[in-house]
């Protein structure tokens, strides 16, 4: 356990030094948020305008126009959830700089094995996920705030436990992501691996209705739920509306993200085991 620690405790300096942590990881989607929190004022207030010579029949009608994705507590769950593959090209550049630089080779002959090499990268990968998804609800709470809409209950009654138990079901996409960034890394080299997390970080952005509401195109959203992204959307963003937690937005996206994530770390393991193996030829 102590070489684990130590491994572990290298490979998080390592992450806290590189800027791309603050910028992307940390940065990014908070400034996403508020990017989202101004387009989502002026959409609120050209219905407003629209609003106001109109019965008040309509209003009602009117309001629920309005897009849902672009409401904080439907928003801070997915800049969360899209903050997890900027995680994924940090671990990425981690383990495919170690391997260009040679130093996994000659970490190799040390007395680590393999579990703890992958638990060693895996635990800074997961302590800077959780670090980026608490960093957004707590944004997300603040400008819901600004914004007279707090993401947490009711106007101006921010229940902690929801928020909580949202960031906690976000947990399966955080180990997803840390695996994917582990096996691109070991499969990939250091100049062609970082393209291949740009595309999966935008694919994850756009099937995962991070963006838009995917909703709106019924076949894709079909499509989107087989995809380990758009389920954990949902998911997060039942919780934080307080929805009913049945099998059908609760325990089937669940499983549909944790299967994802189940087999990508498998596949992960096994990647990193024949690169630790070919090194100690």
């Amino acid at each position: 356990m102590q070489r684990i620690i130590v491994f572990a405790k290298r490979n998080m300096k390592e992450m806290l030094v590189n800027p791309l942590s603050y910028i992307f990881v940390l940065g990014f989607p908070v400034l996403m948020l508020i990017l989202f929190a101004v387009i989502n004022c002026v959409i609120r207030g050209s219905f407003a305008s629209q609003a106001e010579n109109l019965p008040i029949d309509q209003v009602a009608a009117l309001e629920s126009q309005i897009p849902v994705t672009f409401r904080m507590r439907n928003n801070a769950p997915s800049m969360a959830f899209f903050g997890l593959t900027f995680v994924m090209l940090i671990m990425t550049l981690l383990v495919s700089q170690d391997r260009s630089s040679a130093f996994l080779t000659r970490l190799f002959s040390s007395p680590l094995r393999a579990h703890e090499y992958i638990i060693g990268y895996m635990i800074p990968g997961l302590i800077l996920c959780l670090a980026q998804m608490f960093i957004c609800y707590a944004a997300g709470d603040v400008i819901g705030v600004i914004e007279g809409e707090n993401i947490g209950g009711e106007p101006n009654s921010y229940n902690f436990g929801i928020a909580i138990l949202s960031l906690l079901s976000q947990i399966p996409s955080a180990f997803l992501f840390v695996s994917l960034g582990l096996l691109c890394g070991t499969v990939l080299g250091e100049k062609s691996a970082p393209p291949l997390t740009s595309v999966l970080i935008n694919v994850a952005g756009i099937f995962g209705g991070c963006y838009f509401p995917l909703e709106m195109l019924e076949g894709l959203a079909v499509f989107c739920k087989c995809m380990p992204f758009y389920p954990q959307v949902l998911l997060s963003r039942a919780i934080m509306n307080s929805e009913p937690l049945d099998f059908m937005n609760f325990g089937m996206y669940l499983m549909i993200v944790l299967a994802y994530a189940a087999v990508v770390s498998v596949f992960a393991v096994f990647a990193f085991s024949s690169k630790m193996k070919d090194g100690k030829k």
